[in-house]
């Protein structure tokens, strides 16, 4: 395993981090309204699309790490879709 490819392999896990942690903060607010759909589905499909290129590649390293990512990222949009709900806003009272 050369230096870039730790990196990425790295990053990779990073961004399941992040995205793990996002969800926990989805589920303790019980709220996903301020999260894009479409922006969640357009990362996906990014997400998907490096998988492959690194399965074309026969890197399988990489490839691990990126379906970890597609995993992390496929649940990340159910909890996004289950707390969907709208919650308005509570106005103070004066």
């Amino acid at each position: 395993m050369d230096s870039l490819q730790l990196l990425t392999f790295m990053a990779l896990i990073g961004l399941s981090i992040d995205t793990w942690l996002e969800m926990l903060r989805i589920r303790r607010d019980k709220s996903s309204r301020e999260i894009s759909l479409v922006g969640s589905f357009i990362r996906l499909t990014a997400i998907i699309m490096i998988f492959i290129k690194f399965l074309t590649i026969d890197d399988h390293l990489l490839a691990g790490a990126q379906a970890i990512g597609v995993i992390s990222y496929l649940i990340y949009i159910s909890v996004v879709i289950k707390y969907r709900a709208y919650r308005p806003i509570k106005k103070k009272r004066r």
